[in-house]
């Protein structure tokens, strides 16, 4: 009988309410049985308590007292073990590098969710060559895969971002029930055009029907950057009964509960986002909301694949406010496109498919 596939895990940012990160590991791990594998996540201080992680196949071990470059380096070091650099960025390229050792780095795979053209970033790739001919990088979508290609990286898979719908409640009310503006708080978000929406709905222009729940955390350990601080204190200020803005992140099922009759604004700066997957609106199509995402962005692209939201012609207030407007509008037809576009995209992002690449044995 063939031994269990085992997987290791870095990622030193997951620790608390871990966002993304946590929601990555517990959508893999949900995919494999315990008979199937087993996987051992080496995260942040706090790790251990992490309820979405609570699975017998998977082992939790704080990062605390080590840094994350001796964790990389002895995973580097054990051949016999694959391991995966969840968030990997020019700078892992490196550590790998100085860290590599006989037989090399084929059991190294790194999941890239950005690509990072800055030129010390790019020095940092081109100054690792064994990293780009030996270790799988991984991309979620067709243009961070060419990027990576073209900087000479020679093993690149593209593997849909790793989500799972749970609690899926698709029988959608005539009208949307509120517009939600999801995840952390930023800028690059589009917090500043929210802001300025919101505005121009307070001063009576064609205000939504719809009510508006913001989620006004952090988007590190809590924290905001002094401009979304000022920004949200802003929003703050207009006391509209409209609006409410929740300063805690929700656990999952209240998170997959906001979903339920929402439009679900994504307003993200095309320059950040072209490639990039968002989480939210992933998440919201995969529960059937509709989303609102402005034009070069991939959340706008599946937007336009299914017909299941609105597209911002351009990254600015006014269009914004014309796209929820359209939204509310077009509600019947946006909310039944959006449950069509969960199914297809349930299947397209299914874990599985990651686990398969992440253990298969090298070519």
């Amino acid at each position: 009988m063939p031994p269990v596939p085992m997987l290791r895990i870095i990622e030193p940012n997951l620790t608390g309410h871990a966002g993304h990160y946590g929601e990555f590991v517990r959508a893999l791990a949900s995919r494999v049985t315990p008979g199937e594998g087993r996987i051992e996540v080496d995260g942040g201080a706090g790790i251990e308590q992490l309820p979405e992680l609570s699975m017998s196949h998977v082992t939790r071990r704080s990062m605390a007292g080590r840094s994350e470059w001796s964790v990389v380096r002895e995973s580097a070091r054990d051949a016999s073990t694959p391991f995966l650099i969840l968030t990997a960025k020019a700078k892992h390229a490196w550590m790998l590098q100085r860290a590599r050792r006989a037989p090399g780095l084929s059991h190294a795979r790194l999941y890239v969710h950005w690509c990072e053209r800055g030129w010390m970033k790019r020095l940092a790739v081109v100054a690792s060559p064994s990293v780009r001919a030996e270790a799988l990088a991984i991309a979620p979508t067709p243009g961070i895969a060419e990027f990576l290609r073209a900087t000479g990286w020679r093993r690149v898979e593209e593997v849909p971002y790793p989500a799972v719908a749970e609690g899926v409640v698709l029988d959608h009310p005539a009208a949307p029930r509120h517009l939600l503006m999801a995840g952390a708080a930023r800028l690059n978000k589009g917090l500043a055009l929210l802001v300025d929406a919101c505005r121009s709905w307070a001063s009576g222009s064609c205000p939504p029907a719809a009510t508006l729940l913001v989620q006004s955390t952090g988007k590190r350990a809590g924290t905001h950057g002094a401009e979304e601080a000022q920004l949200l204190d802003q929003l703050a200020a207009l006391k509209q009964p409209w609006l409410t803005l929740d300063p805690t992140a929700p656990d999952r099922d209240a998170y997959v509960s906001r979903f339920h009759g929402a439009i679900v604004l994504a307003p993200y700066d095309p320059r950040v986002f072209k490639d990039n997957v968002s989480g939210i609106a992933l998440d919201a199509l995969l529960h059937g909301a509709p989303v609102v995402a402005t034009a070069g962005t991939w959340a706008a692209d599946v937007v336009e694949r299914f017909g299941s939201g609105v597209v911002m012609a351009e990254w600015s207030a006014s269009a914004l406010v014309d796209a929820v407007a359209q939204a509310e509008r077009t509600w019947p037809t946006m909310s039944r496109r959006a449950v069509e576009a969960s199914r297809i995209l349930a299947d397209e992002h299914d874990p599985r498919r990651l686990w398969e690449v992440l253990t298969s044995p090298v070519s």
